[in-house]
């Protein structure tokens, strides 16, 4: 779980903006967290943006522990497809199988992709399961800004705080007193 957090803020990316959700319920959770995010930020055509609080939700057909998760906006030079081999190769660098019910160190989720909508076998943005999950809503609201979902065209933040059938409904903000300062200080801790 070595890996530095190189955070590219002085390279200029352009491209689209993605909103990512990470979570992990194996081992040093917050660990896993950091080093999901060294490793996007230290990939060329990804530069993290902004990085919500920590939150901790129980699994939801998963084995293992509590998940923590987190969000992270990034802007991109990646199309989503190149986008979604990034994240299951860094997924994979922590022994992450793919199979959906098992513990894992690190879960990666691309939640949304600018405002593009693509319904394939092995890509859908935004995430389908996006608006049942607390724990994809509340820290992605913290990270969006005004963005507005796509299919729903209201604002994510708003979207948030909708109390939809089957929403999965704990999720609580939890903070680690080495969790601070900002993608662009490249200081975590």
């Amino acid at each position: 779980m070595d890996a530095d957090l190189s955070i590219n803020s002085l390279v200029k990316v352009t491209g689209s903006t993605a909103l990512l959700g990470l979570g992990s319920n194996l081992g040093d959770r917050i660990g896993w967290l950091y080093y999901g995010l060294a490793k996007l930020g230290s990939h060329s055509g990804i530069r993290l943006e902004m990085v919500s609080s920590i939150w901790s939700t129980p699994p939801v057909q998963a084995a293992g522990g509590e998940f923590l998760n987190i969000a992270v906006r990034v802007n991109t030079s990646l199309n989503a497809h190149e986008l979604l081999q990034a994240v299951k190769g860094i997924e994979a660098e922590t022994g992450r199988s793919g199979s959906a019910s098992d513990a894992r160190r690190l879960d990666i989720d691309i939640i949304y992709f600018g405002d593009s909508i693509v319904d394939e076998s092995s890509l859908v943005i935004p995430h389908p399961r996006r608006l049942m999950r607390s724990f994809v809503l509340a820290p992605i609201a913290e990270v969006c800004g005004t963005a507005v979902d796509p299919v729903f065209k209201t604002r994510i933040s708003e979207l948030a705080y909708l109390k939809l059938p089957g929403l999965i409904p704990r999720a609580t903000r939890v903070f680690h007193p080495g969790w601070h300062g900002s993608p662009r200080s490249g200081k975590f801790g």
